[in-house]
C-alpha cells in the first residue's frame, strides 16, 4: 500500500472517530435535557396535586360556616381511614428526614445530575408499600425514570442476539466439505505407486488419471479405490 493511501485511510479513520465522539456527546446532552424536562414535569404535577389536596382540605375545614350546626357534625374516621392517613404522613416525614440519603442514592444510580433529580422528583411523587426499603424505592423510581430507555436497550439486545444466531447458522450452512480425493490426503507411498504406473494427478477431477492409446481415460475412483476405464 502506498504512503498516500495509508494517509487517506488514517484521515478517514480519524474523521470517523471524531464523528462518533460527536454523536455520543450529542446523545448525552439530549438525555440530560430530556431528564431535566421530565423532572420539571414531575415536580409541577406533584405540586399541582398537593395544592389541590390542600384546597380540598381547606374547604372541608370551613364547611361548618356554610351549613347548619346540626348538619355540620363530622363523621368519625374509620380505622382504615386512620391507617391510610398515618401511613401517608409517615412516608412524608421519612422523605423529609432522608433528603440527603435519597439524593446520594439517586446520584449513585444516575448517569447525570439531571437524571438524579428526575429520580428524586419521582420518588417524592410516589407512595410505596411500607415493606419496601429506601434503596428499593429509589431503584423503582430509577426504573420509572428510564422505562422507555430500558425497554429500547432490551429490544436492541434481543435483536443483536438474533442477528448473532443467524450469522452462526449461515456460517454452518455455508461450510463446504473438503473434496474427496484431495491429493494431500493420499499417503505418500500410494501416490508414488500411482505415479510409477503412469498416472498423473488431475486437479480438475481431483483424482489420478492415465490417458490410454485408444483415446480413453483410466482413473482411480477416490471413493471405491478401484481403477475405472472411461
Amino acid at each position: 500500500m502506498s504512503d498516500e493511501s495509508q494517509k487517506d485511510e488514517t484521515v478517514e479513520s480519524t474523521e470517523a472517530i471524531a464523528e462518533e465522539i460527536k454523536t455520543d456527546a450529542e446523545t448525552v446532552e439530549e438525555d440530560k435535557t430530556s431528564d431535566e424536562a421530565l423532572a420539571t414535569q414531575e415536580r409541577e404535577a406533584r405540586e399541582k396535586a398537593e395544592k389541590a389536596l390542600a384546597d380540598k382540605r381547606y374547604k372541608a375545614s370551613h364547611q361548618t360556616e356554610e351549613v347548619e350546626v346540626e348538619e355540620n357534625v363530622e363523621k368519625p374516621l374509620t380505622a382504615t381511614d386512620l391507617q391510610i392517613i398515618l401511613a401517608e404522613e409517615r412516608q412524608i416525614n421519612q422523605k423529609l428526614l432522608q433528603v440527603t440519603q435519597i439524593t446520594d442514592k439517586a446520584k449513585s444510580l444516575a448517569n447525570s445530575d439531571a437524571e438524579a433529580q428526575l429520580i428524586v422528583e419521582i420518588h417524592k411523587s410516589r407512595t410505596f408499600p411500607s415493606h419496601m426499603s429506601l434503596s428499593e424505592q429509589l431503584e423503582e423510581s430509577y426504573v420509572i425514570a428510564n422505562g422507555k430507555k430500558l425497554i429500547s436497550q432490551r429490544n436492541e439486545a434481543i435483536r443483536a442476539l438474533k442477528n448473532k444466531a443467524n450469522v452462526s447458522t449461515d456460517t454452518v450452512g455455508t461450510h463446504q466439505k473438503e473434496p474427496e480425493g484431495k491429493e494431500t490426503t493420499i499417503p505418500a507411498d500410494e501416490r508414488e505407486v500411482m505415479q510409477k504406473q503412469g498416472f498423473t494427478w488431475s486437479s480438475t477431477a481431483r483424482r489420478f488419471e492415465k490417458k490410454l492409446s485408444n483415446g480413453g481415460t483410466m482413473y482411480r475412483d477416490p471413493k471405491t479405490k478401484k481403477i475405472v476405464v472411461a
